[in-house]
């Protein structure tokens, strides 16, 4: 199960044992380049971004290599393109 806490920029993930928690981190004010974080260790896991080319957005997302919870990074992308399409 997993649970998205917009407020304060967070994901919960609530797995068989335990409960994981990541946040987000925003590198700039109007928030192009934002970035996935584990809460226990503040290691960086996914950093997505948002630039323009001929006016039409590109989206890139890098994935550190031993992160492998795919349905918390595809909840992070989902997330973020729609609040940028939304804007």
């Amino acid at each position: 199960m997993l649970k998205i806490d917009s407020v304060h920029q967070r994901i919960f993930y609530y797995g068989e044992k335990y409960t994981e928690i990541y946040y987000f981190k925003s590198r700039s004010w109007y928030e192009s380049s934002i970035s996935l974080h584990q809460f226990e260790s503040d290691q960086l896991l996914v950093k997505f971004r948002r630039r323009y080319s001929f006016l039409k957005p590109i989206y890139e997302v890098q994935v550190k290599e031993n992160f492998h919870n795919k349905l918390v990074i595809l909840a992070f992308v989902f997330y973020y393109i729609k609040r940028y399409e939304d804007l």
